[in-house]
């Protein structure tokens, strides 16, 4: 499986512009999801911790093509720089229509297809059928709101008030998220409350 280094990753974010407030969720979304993977494994669940490691990184590369407004985002109180927006606004124009996953895939599944296909997966709202994986991925991101982990009910919180014309999509979403979480802690020795605690321990 070829997949790109941590230097091949960090230039796709200097490359497309990535904001840094992105950059910051999706490196503590790779801290928390490298965090369950190696719990896993230590009980004996087989990951690829590696393709866990750059999937959960590299989740939100294109997480521009799905904001309508970068200019004003009244959810962050980070300021895009000239050269952030004037990317945003070329990537909303070359790849309108698509969805940031889309967009991955597009760019991305020639060289690593193994990591587009689970970066794809893992963004899904689809819960059925998912790899143990990309669950997890999904999961790790659910549990990062900007760059400070959270518990699902803030997340959950945070997303009614900023998305309210979304409500029932993330209620599905969070449906899925219930069996996820606990198919993945019935291997763990301690709960889903105790996850940012447990990490700050090591």
């Amino acid at each position: 499986m070829k997949l790109p280094s941590e230097e091949e990753c960090m230039q796709y974010f200097e490359e497309y512009k990535v904001p840094r407030n992105i950059l910051a969720h999706c490196k503590q979304t790779r801290n928390v999801a490298v965090f369950l993977a190696k719990q896993l494994i230590q009980k004996g669940i087989i990951l690829n911790l590696e393709l866990i490691d750059r999937a959960s990184l590299l989740h939100d590369l294109f997480k521009v093509v799905d904001i309508d407004n970068l200019v004003e985002n009244k959810g962050h109180s980070y300021v895009a720089s000239e050269e952030e927006i004037k990317m945003w606004k070329h990537l909303k124009e070359i790849y309108s229509g698509m969805h940031e996953d889309e967009v991955f895939e597009k760019i991305f599944a020639k060289d690593f297809p193994e990591l587009a296909q689970l970066i794809t997966e893992s963004g899904g709202l689809e819960h059925f059928g998912k790899s143990y994986s990309a669950k997890l991925v999904h999961y790790a991101d659910a549990r990062v709101l900007r760059d400070e982990i959270v518990t699902r009910k803030e997340r959950e919180e945070y997303l009614f008030e900023r998305y309210p014309e979304r409500k029932e999509i993330i209620l599905k979403e969070n449906l899925g998220l219930d069996d996820d979480e606990k198919e993945m802690f019935f291997h763990l020795d301690f709960k889903p409350e105790e996850l940012a605690e447990r990490m700050k321990n090591g």
